[in-house]
């Protein structure tokens, strides 16, 4: 008995110790892909670590792969602090490739190199093949495949390359399919002319924001509006957005490509560096022809002023006029109530549930109606008098009532029961509900608010 459990005891130590370096060594696998934003299928991550697993026991090579959370960067610093800690970095050879959200951009960073596989040039080669290869796929705009792509090609590559060093002969420029000078990587490819529909403009395929505004304040590319339409109605919003440092623009557009309204108008809103002073306030109202959209973007103390509850009271005003043609009209309506918000907001409390603006009070409807309920009520007596010609008039009371008719016997008062209702009241509530603005997030990451719809 005490044999069996000695052998057993030795079998299990036995399985223990093999088994544990081998559930380490997958520790370490799973953590050469720091997946921030899960990008990859289990299926996709399979297939780059069984990349990874062959470059490593090859070239004693470790690529490793971050992909940083949405909104956020990962800096090179923190890229070599990563591998360091997990010991990535011991390697001959260990390469990150980065892709940051904030920035939509791919990096390469050579934490160790001890097979002189790199010199800065042919980094700098390999890091624009990459990102010419994300960039083939939506011309830039994050997807998921895209990010795979870049990836499955680093693993690739990365494997060549440490096998050529491996043997004494790193790869020259001619490797990345005969990129030539510095410049190609240098520079961000041109797209102008051959922007897919829906695309603002470069901008928002480098999730760039610029410092200042691109456009004016009314940009009418469907021609909706006259020239001399155009003028007046430019002028009354820049006078406007100035007195409240506020940018109002307004954008229309015949087609969105196959964005939403409210995707298009924050992107334009972004790309196109709209926003008055440092924080970019401002509102943004956008018509598409196409589908008969509209939409409502707003950013910064925008969000604040035009609260869910004040934007659907817009509604009331521009939507008529939308729905009829009369765009002018329309865009007046809404650069008028902007103001009207901007007064209210700037005296400490923006419009919202509870404190929306009443309707204006007419004499000449309270006197029209007067007059209706005064013919009404006229005719309404002349014909039950008509009907009253044959009954005599009496003068006295006495002369309707019949002697004897009436004998009141006994008089009494019985208190029967007392019945008490009691309905509770809730308190009043300025707010009236849950107000405010609610809000999302655009692709560029930042927070607008909004609403949109069809007229």
């Amino acid at each position: 008995m005490r044999k069996r459990l000695c052998s057993l005891m030795i079998t299990l130590c036995a399985v223990l110790i093999f088994a544990l370096p081998s559930f380490a060594q997958n520790a370490d696998e799973d953590k050469r892909i720091s997946d921030g934003r899960e990008t990859f299928t289990s299926q996709q991550k399979a297939q780059l670590s069984q990349k990874l697993d062959d470059m490593l026991s090859q070239s004693d090579a470790c690529g490793v792969i971050m992909i940083s959370k949405s909104f956020e960067s990962i800096s090179m610093e923190q890229a070599e602090t990563y591998c360091t800690d997990n010991g990535f970095s011991e390697h001959d050879l260990c390469v990150a490739m980065v892709y940051s959200f904030d920035t939509n951009d791919i990096y390469l960073y050579n934490i160790n190199d001890k097979l002189s596989a790199f010199d800065s040039e042919t980094l700098a080669y390999f890091e624009y093949d990459l990102y010419s290869d994300y960039t083939s796929y939506a011309n830039g705009v994050f997807s998921n495949e895209a990010i795979f792509s870049a990836s499955d090609r680093f693993c690739t590559e990365l494997s060549e390359i440490a096998a050529s060093a491996k043997n004494g002969q790193p790869v020259t420029a001619d490797f990345f399919n005969g990129i030539s000078g510095t410049e190609a990587y240098e520079e961000t490819p041109d797209y102008s002319g051959e922007l897919p529909e829906g695309v603002i403009n470069q901008n928002e395929l480098t999730r760039t924001i610029p410092e200042n505004r691109l456009v004016p304040r009314l940009v009418d590319d469907a021609d909706l509006l006259t020239d001399s339409q155009e003028e007046k109605l430019l002028k009354k919003i820049d006078d406007i957005s100035e007195k409240h440092e506020l940018d109002i623009i307004i954008v229309t557009k015949q087609t969105i490509g196959s964005k939403t309204s409210t995707q298009y108008a924050d992107d334009y809103y972004d790309y196109n560096g709209c926003g008055y002073g440092p924080n970019d306030d401002g509102i943004l109202f956008l018509i598409s022809m196409e589908n008969r959209d509209w939409a409502i973007s707003t950013y910064g103390k925008g969000i604040k002023y035009f609260t869910d509850a004040g934007q659907n009271y817009m509604q009331d005003f521009f939507l008529p006029k939308l729905k009829s043609g009369d765009y002018n009209g329309a865009f007046h309506e809404f650069v008028t109530k902007c103001d009207e918000f901007c007064v209210q907001a700037e005296n400490g409390k923006p419009y919202d549930i509870g404190n929306l603006p009443r309707p204006a009070f007419s004499l000449v409807f309270l006197v029209t109606a007067a007059v209706i309920a005064l013919i009404i009520a006229f005719c309404y007596c002349t014909y039950h008098k008509k009907q009253l010609l044959s009954v005599a008039f009496k003068k006295g009371a006495a002369d309707y009532f019949r002697p004897g008719s009436f004998n009141l016997s006994q008089k009494d008062d019985i208190f029967l029961y007392k019945n008490v209702s009691k309905v509770y009241r809730p308190p009043s509530s300025s707010g009236g509900g849950r107000g405010g603005s609610s809000t999302h997030h655009s692709s560029s990451g930042r927070s607008h608010g909004g609403s949109h719809g069809h007229f």
